[in-house]
């Protein structure tokens, strides 16, 4: 085919519209992230679904941001906590829980109740509910240990600042002991 014959055809129409949209697409990207930056972007409109949160890092000065990861008083969290023993028959068997959420003020101890069952008793009406500024452990699996009991902030094993969570003991009746459930805290 010579050069004259190339010439003298025409591309369609659909041909160029086809190729300005390709060069639009591909111009159009870069062109955008140009002119995208931190300073066009309305304040308090950018969400965590649009964020990369790998790329963030502390910020300093925010206040509030401590604030989320601290449960508001009269909200409560559950999770699950499990011990067990081997054959010593004198000794305790000991767990801990670790909040996900940091309390402002720490479960009194005498606020820890141990229900060994699913409830309810004073305080602790049922799995997944605890009165306000009380720790509920619902025991639903228990063996050769006598009512549990722990400590949190306002004690000797840890002193100060918000509450993190708490250490528990059971002492052992029998051989093999083992205990196991949910508990539920609700922030005073």
């Amino acid at each position: 085919m010579s050069v004259k014959s190339m010439l003298s055809h025409r591309p369609s129409a659909a041909m160029v519209v086809a190729s300005a949209a390709l060069l639009v697409a591909l111009g159009g990207t870069a062109s955008a992230a140009a002119m995208i930056n931190g300073h066009s972007i309305k304040a308090n409109t950018v969400t965590g679904v649009q964020v990369k949160e790998s790329s963030l890092k502390t910020v300093p000065h925010a206040k509030s941001a401590d604030q989320l990861s601290t449960l508001p008083s009269g909200k409560s969290m559950s999770g699950a906590f499990g011990s067990a023993s081997g054959d010593n028959t004198s000794d305790y068997v000991g767990d801990s829980i670790t909040y996900p959420r940091k309390l402002a003020k720490p479960i009194l101890d005498g606020h820890i109740i141990d229900v060994q069952g699913t409830g309810p008793v004073p305080h602790c009406p049922g799995i997944g509910k605890a009165a306000q500024g009380y720790l509920c452990l619902y025991n639903t699996i228990w063996y050769n240990v006598d009512t549990g009991y722990g400590y949190s902030n306002d004690s000797d094993v840890w002193t100060g600042g918000p509450s993190v969570g708490v250490v528990l003991y059971w002492q052992v009746t029998g051989v093999g002991p083992y205990v196991g459930g949910t508990w539920t805290v609700t922030a005073r």
